[in-house]
């Protein structure tokens, strides 16, 4: 480079004449940083500033594809959750999931209560609030609605029954209302046509036959003694008028432990079918479709008792004298199991 006022040879990397110490007006420019010494810019800065938004904006988009969907919206980023979306219950050792939504499945014959405690188990909403929920919300749309209305006071958990077991996946903190709706709809939607017809045709509602489903189920250990056990309730409910189902007796709750310890002593329950003429107020339990199906198509049969051992089989009769035979058999089942466990222990 030479110098413009001097006529010196300037080397290339300075700026000033070396022989008259004359500014130069054609400096060096570094072209990545688009910086001229001196603080002059060069138009290559519109390239740093592009490329600086561009990865402002990418890795913006990434912390909200983190935050909101665990990781999967930029699974190559990591997170809790970047080998696939998918809301699961807390698992077995404890440890905390954090992700917007929750799977849960809710088997065959739980409680409202149950329910309501496996909602708030998993953060979908308090226990409290899901049955406060379930006792006060509009159900008007609902083809139960005027059936349930009708002796609402006399039910304990005024939507116990239909309540459908299956497997949802919830908001975590969700309406409760939202969450009871959910399942409706569900029962609903499997309650068919063909099972309303069924129902009709024994000239039960639909009430009725949740009802009866729901003591199926408690009564019943497998889903192929269901017909069966069904044809017990369905003859006895034709010949005597009661149930007399077990799971009934205590109910809202299980056993005489579970009733509160000042109230143990006189305790009845409005559902107990020991005394009260046919059906109860209301389900006891919430049935899945084998039982329902079980209820609108019992087995034909003669059986007005049954009886089961510690293996869950199941031994039915048509007279008493036959039940207490059985009863014998499964005692001496019972006995024996006992003694083989007691010379094991030796």
């Amino acid at each position: 480079m030479v110098c413009p006022t001097c006529g010196a040879q300037v080397p290339d990397n300075e700026y000033l004449c070396p022989n008259c110490g004359v500014s130069l007006t054609t400096p060096k420019v570094n072209t990545f940083y688009g910086y001229t010494p001196g603080g002059k810019k060069k138009k290559n800065r519109t390239v740093f500033w592009t490329v600086i938004i561009i990865l402002v904006f990418f890795f913006g988009l990434a912390s909200v594809g983190l935050y909101y969907f665990g990781g999967d919206f930029f699974p190559f980023l990591g997170g809790k959750n970047s080998s696939g979306f998918q809301g699961n219950a807390p698992s077995q050792n404890g440890a905390e999931d954090d992700s917007l939504t929750i799977r849960i499945t809710f088997r065959e014959g739980l409680r409202a209560e149950q329910i309501a405690a496996l909602l708030e188990e998993n953060r979908v909403c308090s226990a409290k609030e899901f049955i406060d929920a379930t006792q006060t919300m509009d159900i008007a749309g609902y083809s139960f609605a005027a059936d349930v209305e009708k002796n609402a006071s006399e039910r304990y958990y005024r939507l116990e029954g239909y309540l459908f077991p299956d497997t949802y996946e919830f908001y975590r903190e969700e309406d409760p209302a939202l969450v009871a709706e959910k399942m409706l709809l569900n029962f609903e939607e499997r309650m068919t046509d063909d099972l309303r017809e069924k129902a009709a045709a024994r000239e039960m509602t639909v009430d009725e036959v949740v009802a009866l489903a729901s003591v199926i189920t408690k009564e019943a250990g497998k889903q192929e003694e269901m017909p069966l056990v069904s044809s017990v309730f369905h003859n006895r409910l034709t010949q005597e008028g009661r149930l007399e189902s077990d799971p009934t007796y205590y109910y809202p709750y299980t056993a005489k432990s579970e009733i509160p310890e000042e109230i143990r002593e006189t305790f009845e329950s409005r559902y107990n079918t020991y005394k009260i003429q046919g059906l109860p107020p209301g389900a006891i339990c919430n049935p899945g479709l084998d039982a329902i199906q079980a209820a609108v198509e019992p087995e034909t049969t003669q059986y007005y008792f049954f009886v089961y051992d510690i293996n869950r089989n199941y031994y039915f009769a048509e007279t008493w004298e036959e039940h207490q035979r059985n009863v014998e058999i499964i005692n001496e089942i019972k006995a024996n199991a006992s003694n083989e466990a007691g010379q094991s222990g030796e």
